[in-house]
């Protein structure tokens, strides 16, 4: 067998490598002697690999999230409601940083943390459809009811569940 080397440590020399050895143009079906490219002195080629599949992946969580949005304007049949369990969503992105890097004083945060973005929307989503149910619930139990005293019966219930289910 052969191996290929790279003699100079550029990025754009190990990137070609790379998309040389998965196009399959060190297979050897041309004739050509060589038969594989090997990353034997760093892990270059597994960072490579890794990107394109996070990369891949952060796709499915944008068309989930898309999804996602979806799912809660056809549940709480109303796009304010829809917009503020988007917005809680977002803000649970600092949140979350902030406590991974200051509370947690972890520095490293690998691109690979990012696909927690399917996590995030299917909770935040999920609180949202729980305090809709909960209030729904309360509405028919109370149907004459105030709006605080709907809130006083669905709210706390509602907190309970989404504990529960986070």
């Amino acid at each position: 067998t052969s191996s290929f080397y790279a003699t100079k440590k550029s990025g754009s020399i190990l990137e070609r490598m790379y998309e040389d050895a998965e196009s399959k143009k060190y297979d050897g079906s041309d004739g050509n002697p060589l038969s594989g490219v090997y990353d034997t002195t760093e892990s270059d080629f597994y960072d490579f690999y890794s990107d394109s599949i996070v990369g891949r992946d952060m796709s499915l969580a944008v068309g989930s999230a898309g999804v996602t949005v979806v799912a809660m304007i056809i549940h709480t049949k109303s796009p304010f409601l829809t917009l503020m369990g988007l917005f809680q969503i977002i803000l649970s992105f600092p949140l979350a940083y902030f406590v991974y890097y200051f509370i947690a004083g972890l520095v490293f945060f690998p691109f690979l943390n990012f696909i927690g973005i399917f996590v995030v929307f299917a909770l935040g989503a999920d609180d949202v459809f729980v305090a809709v149910d909960k209030w729904k619930n309360a509405r028919h139990e109370l149907p004459h009811g105030t709006t605080e005293q709907v809130a006083a019966l669905a709210l706390p219930d509602a907190a309970y569940a989404m504990f529960l289910t986070s």
